[in-house]
């Protein structure tokens, strides 16, 4: 295989990154980055400051928000595979191996979807190709220069994503690599370590941010370091809460990078790692393998998220760095299959066959994931609402996303959002304050939503619930579905009629853009839940209608079905 061939394959990936990037709001924390790539700040804990600094390097560009943060997300993605090829070489595997291995990564599903749309995972994925180039015996810097290198990458790397830290091994390997080509070991480490130092402290901006659109706030070496080290979520827990247990969040992994990887990725993978023991490597690939045991088996072991819904799509993310680091094994495996006494034809069949697989499962993925779906749906909640008023809605999806529009692109700023889960931060309730108009209760990490649905409802504004986040509590309410959500009914208030609902929630939806309901196989889970509650608005409405035998059946029916349930 020529170099030209080579950049081609690189150029046909990034090609794809490129044309197939989101022009919309994404699913889960990707508003958040848009916004921050336009107003500032920092993120949700730990902050992603290196990954927020990139993105504000392309906030100049003439294209609206989220498309300029996808594009930018794809120079990120398209380096970061350009760098695992030149990884693979450089850790001594033959071109065409390297060559092949990069594709399969590049277009495993989960891959090219985190590489097409705003997050810190594309940012994280192109430090961890980095570190994996420098630290290889063949890679480009030597001695007291492969040291600085290494420890300047790892200190502004863990400012993009902190599970970075995972790669510890063989950045290690690295250093002690660096030390033998060294005639002056000590000084290069003591350097390295400095050069570190300087690049975590890419941290300390933060505090130089003051935005609304941070999530949080940071005004004292205390809060920072909270902020740091997650201690809202836990240091090495992906949420303050969930039920699946080690071997559900094993057996998923192994199952979706089967499917995202067609086939043929995961197998080249097992069979690089299996290859150590019948090769003589030197230790820098045991180094390696254990890198990819700590990013793979057992970090993903112990994830406490649910494995249904938005909550799967959020673990799903994590996936992709053991198969980032596992590159170098998947090329290894390629080099085994070039050698088995197969024929060739059958050899390219297969090739042609897995790439045509990973072709149509990620422009599948992507396409569900970038239909519009969520934005038009956050977007027509917020403009169905009544002047002033409070909408309560749960999950990562809601909150960015009614942030992004009402902070960037100015939509009812009238309206006041809430994420109850959020409540648990004092600056969240600071932060509402002036524009509930109220003090809101604070009570720490358990929440007292009943005292402030008390509080809200002692306002003049009307009271709105998304979705049914909290069901026990919203059980002692009367709500009636009203517009676009729920309302809350104040004590006294007469509930209105069911013909009355009705008309009132039929005329907001038909307002609406809509988007169809996609087939199950294709369903991306943050829009799915939002048709979901779509559907248990209408579905309220006809039960009312039905109970009242108001006209509005018929009409309550044929609009239920544009949001056919689950």
């Amino acid at each position: 295989m020529t170099r030209q061939t080579t950049i081609a394959a690189w150029a046909g990936v990034a090609l794809v990154y490129f044309l197939t990037c989101s022009r919309v709001l994404a699913p889960a924390d990707s508003p958040e980055f848009v916004a921050l790539m336009v107003r500032g700040g920092f993120a949700h804990a730990p902050g992603s400051p290196t990954t927020v600094l990139l993105y504000k390097l392309f906030a100049w560009l003439p294209l609206d928000p989220p498309f300029a943060a996808s594009f930018a997300t794809a120079i990120f993605g398209s380096a970061a595979i350009g760098l695992l090829y030149l990884a693979c070489r450089a850790w001594g595997v033959p071109r065409t191996a390297s060559v092949v291995a990069m594709v399969l990564v590049g277009l495993h599903s989960q891959v090219w979807l985190l590489h097409t749309h705003p997050e810190a995972f594309a940012v994280n994925d192109l430090f961890a190709a980095a570190i994996l180039l420098f630290a290889a015996p063949l890679g480009p810097a030597r001695g007291a220069r492969r040291i600085a290198v290494l420890g300047l990458l790892a200190g502004v790397g863990l400012g993009a994503h902190q599970s970075l830290v995972l790669l510890a091994p063989v950045g290690l390997w690295g250093v002690w690599l660096g030390t033998r080509e060294s005639q002056r070991a000590p000084l290069a480490v003591a350097g390295g370590a400095l050069l570190f130092v300087a690049g975590f402290c890419v941290y300390a901006t933060m505090l130089l941010w003051d935005s609304p659109v941070s999530f949080g706030r940071i005004d004292s070496l205390d809060s920072l370091v909270h902020h740091v080290l997650r201690m809202d979520y836990g240091t090495t827990s992906l949420s303050a809460a969930g039920t699946a247990g080690p071997t559900d969040q094993l057996m998923f992994w192994i199952v979706e990078t089967f499917a995202d990887s067609a086939v043929l990725g995961l197998v080249f993978l097992l069979v690089g790692l299996v290859s150590l023991k019948r090769q003589d490597r030197d230790a820098g690939w045991w180094a390696l393998a254990a890198t990819w045991v700590l990013c793979g088996p057992i970090f993903i072991a112990i994830f406490n998220l649910d494995l249904e819904g938005p909550k799967a799509e959020m673990v799903k993310r994590f996936h992709v760095l053991p198969m980032i680091i596992g590159t170098p094994f998947v090329a290894l495996g390629v080099q085994w299959a070039q050698e088995l006494p197969v024929a060739k034809s059958l050899k390219a069949a297969a090739a042609v066959g897995a790439m045509g697989l990973l072709l149509l499962t990620g422009s599948v993925r992507t396409s569900a994931a970038y239909s519009g779906a969520l934005q038009d749906s956050l977007r027509n909640t917020l403009e169905g609402l009544p002047p002033r008023a409070v909408i309560l809605g749960s999950g990562d999806h809601r909150y960015f996303g009614w942030q992004y529009l009402q902070e960037v692109e100015g939509l009812r700023p009238d309206v006041v959002t809430i994420e109850p889960s959020v409540l648990a931060q004092r600056w969240y309730i600071d932060r509402l304050r002036p524009r509930v108009g109220s003090e809101l209760p604070y009570a720490g990490s358990r929440i007292d939503l009943r005292a402030v649905l008390d509080v809200l409802l002692a306002t003049d504004r009307p009271v709105f619930i998304a979705d049914r986040f909290a069901k026990d509590v919203l059980a002692e309410r009367r709500i009636v579905p009203d517009g676009p959500a729920w309302r809350m009914l104040r004590e006294g208030e007469p509930e209105p009629s069911a013909q009355e609902l009705y008309d009132r929630t039929r005329t907001v939806f038909d307002g609406f853009v809509h988007h169809a309901a996609p087939p199950e196989y294709v369903r991306d889970a943050w829009g799915w839940s939002l048709f979901h509650s779509h559907t248990e608005l209408w579905a309220d409405v006809l039960a009312r209608c039905e109970g009242a035998g108001a006209p509005c059946t018929e009409g309550a029916r044929d609009v239920l079905e544009r949001y056919p349930d689950l």
